[in-house]
């Protein structure tokens, strides 16, 4: 099932590669990028709903900042109402030429995944388009004390719209440890509310291995 969404996402790399603004791009020395969001999911079948009351919580943080033009560090910090959640400290270095139209990207990070010493490898790669970017985003969470390897893939396509607006489409995609893979449809609006910070509101649509449908809130700021 993995290798066959693996080569889902390649094809759908090349169909629509030409382009992003996003992970692969290493921050300006000085520079940085902070955004927060509260998710909240619901099962797709209404009809088994008791109440209003979301099924499912996931408030994130995330900050990068350039410590130089080719070094970027960065801190992505995850949790759920229930205590789940992640504590990753990451550095991203590119491995092509500034001028490259095509941006890749390795991180690494380390930290706790689901109360578990864990490290994460990554390679990002975006290019950005005249009228917005695409993006494709690859993980692998390796729990050191288990041994235990969690894949995900994210491809994000981005437009910029009139007003400073952006829409972003997102297919989101993994494969836990011990649970089938799974993917979902992301999508969101992007708003400028004042200078270098902009409110996201987003749905998403479990397609494969996940029956959840959801809202997002979240804030973006560069300084």
């Amino acid at each position: 099932m993995f290798a066959v969404m693996v080569r889902v996402l390649v094809v759908l790399w090349c169909m629509i590669s030409s382009q992003a603004l996003a992970g692969a791009w290493p921050r300006e020395a000085g520079t940085g990028f902070v955004s927060s969001a509260l998710s909240l999911s619901w099962p797709q079948e209404i009809a088994t709903w008791d109440n209003l009351s979301p099924t499912g919580d996931y408030a994130s943080f995330y900050l990068e900042y350039g410590l130089t033009e080719q070094l970027t560090l960065g801190l992505d910090l995850g949790h759920t109402s229930q205590g789940a959640g992640k504590t990753v400290v990451f550095v991203q270095h590119p491995l092509n030429t500034a001028n490259a139209s095509t941006k890749i990207a390795l991180q690494l990070g380390l930290g706790q995944i689901s109360g578990t010493l864990s490290v994460r490898p990554g390679v990002l790669v975006g290019r950005g388009l005249p009228n917005g970017w695409i993006a494709l985003e690859s993980f692998a969470d390796i729990q050191i004390s288990e041994g235990s390897i969690e894949y995900k893939i994210d491809v994000t396509r981005g437009w910029n719209l009139p007003k400073s607006r952006k829409f972003i489409l997102q297919l989101q995609s993994g494969v836990p440890a011990r649970q089938d893979s799974y993917s979902k449809l992301a999508p969101s609006l992007v708003v400028p509310i004042k200078l270098h910070t902009h409110l996201e509101l987003g749905v998403s649509w479990g397609l494969v291995g996940d029956r959840s449908m959801g809202l997002k809130l979240g804030m973006w700021h560069e300084f």
